[in-house]
Parts: C-alpha cells; sequence; structure tokens
C-alpha cells in the first residue's frame, strides 16, 4: 500500500511539473510575497526560502531528466516543494504546513 500511495503521489506532482499547473495544498500559500514569487532564480528562490521561512532541503528527485524535485521543510513543519528546469529556474509548486517525517524500517524502499 506505502508504494501505492507513493506512486499515486508521485505521479501527481509528475502531471503538475509537466503542465506547469502550481497544486495549492490547504491551506494557501504562507502569504501574499510567497504568491507573487512563485518563479525565479533557483538561488533567489531558496535564498527567500532559508532566509524568511527557515526552511531547508531535506530531499530531491528527478522527474525525466528536465526538472528536479526540492522539498524544503522548517523546524516548526512548514514545507515547500519546488520544481527547477535545467537552466535554474525553479517555480513554487506547493506549500503547507504540519509536515511529520515517518521512519521507515530499513528495507522498506527495497
Amino acid at each position: 500500500m506505502f508504494n501505492t500511495l507513493k506512486n499515486a503521489s508521485l505521479a501527481a506532482l509528475a502531471t503538475a511539473s509537466w503542465l506547469g499547473t502550481p497544486l495549492h495544498a490547504q491551506p494557501p500559500p504562507k502569504n501574499a510575497l510567497l504568491q507573487q514569487i512563485r518563479c525565479g532564480p533557483h538561488d533567489k528562490v531558496t535564498e527567500l526560502l532559508g532566509k524568511r521561512y527557515i526552511e531547508k532541503q531535506t530531499g530531491y528527485g528527478l522527474i525525466q531528466q528536465h526538472f528536479i524535485i526540492e522539498v524544503y521543510v522548517s523546524d516548526e513543519g512548514n514545507w515547500t516543494i519546488l520544481r527547477t528546469d535545467r537552466l535554474g529556474n525553479a517555480c513554487i509548486m506547493v506549500t503547507g504546513h504540519s509536515w511529520q517525517y515517518i521512519p521507515l524500517p530499513p528495507g522498506e524502499w527495497d
């Protein structure tokens, strides 16, 4: 069941990335500034996430070698998912709150 949920989630992210349509988790993005700065140079967007929201990268993955998907999370549980293209243009795809880390038993990803 875990793999089915994981695959469905990844498929939704990949579809949103392919269409270029940002997803919106509930509640909506952190504030109006974040909505205005939805896309920009990767270093500027990640600087904003780090300095203003104290979010750090916790993971990343590739979508068919065209995009990198990155997850940024703060200690308070706020989170952001970025999509970055080969040219270094990053777009905030979705933000949220109440992020929870769930440790997996060894071998669960096999």
